[in-house]
């Protein structure tokens, strides 16, 4: 029974299958996070009470324990895709048989690592600029007044080092989920030739529009809050 389990972890379709769904699940995270941010354009009132609505969500304890799912989900994705990706560098001839199969698949590949990388360290600051900051006192006074969260965003991105920062993360985003997007699909067994062009069309406006609307709230705070 054990060898069994061992064997099937070990198995790289079932690994490029688990990638697959944790990425789903990242990528649910993402359009989810992005629709509340959207409640800046709304004002510091608005947005300020989505957040604490959020926080309050069961008391606090369903917010933590959905962050503990999307850390593990997180996790897991990162370890599956860089230990697919190490074998795909060890098999060269394989991954040459892939380049040729799958057209510009060799691209996309190398996209994710790289756009992968660069989100993983925004998860980081932004973790620490916005979730882990005091939502009061100086960094969220805008002309005297403290305006919590808001705050701290509408001051973060009166930095035009951050905002550029900001918008080269979330385009990092958008390019990773168009890949991510047509990745899952291949791996799922979705691959078809009268539905894989349509696949691509999706992902690639998913993509675009993602980027596009993170980078709408910090050029919104930066030029006409």
């Amino acid at each position: 029974m054990s060898s069994n389990l061992s064997t099937v972890l070990k198995s790289s379709i079932f690994r490029k299958q688990l990638s697959a769904l944790t990425g789903l699940a990242l990528v649910g995270f993402v359009i989810a996070h992005l629709a509340g941010n959207l409640f800046i354009f709304m004002g510091p009132e608005a947005f300020n009470e989505y957040a604490h609505s959020l926080q309050e969500m069961g008391h606090g304890k369903l917010v933590w324990i959905m962050r503990s799912g999307l850390f593990v989900a997180f996790l897991i994705h990162i370890i599956v895709t860089l230990s697919l990706a190490w074998e795909n560098t060890q098999a060269r001839a394989t991954r040459y048989e892939v380049t040729q199969s799958h057209g510009n698949r060799k691209f996309a590949t190398k996209a994710m690592k790289y756009t992968g990388g660069v989100m993983l360290i925004f998860i980081i600051f932004h973790l620490i600029d916005f979730t882990l900051a005091e939502k009061t006192g100086a960094g969220s006074m805008v002309d005297g007044v403290d305006l919590g969260l808001y705050g701290l965003v509408f001051n973060d991105f009166h930095n035009p080092i951050r905002v550029i920062g900001y918008i080269i993360a979330v385009s990092a985003v958008g390019l990773h989920l168009t890949h991510a997007i047509q990745s899952m699909c291949q791996t799922l067994g979705l691959n078809h030739e009268k539905y894989t062009p349509v696949i691509k069309k999706v992902s690639l406006t998913a993509g675009i529009v993602v980027a596009v609307m993170f980078s709408a709230i910090p050029l919104y705070i930066a030029f006409l809050a």
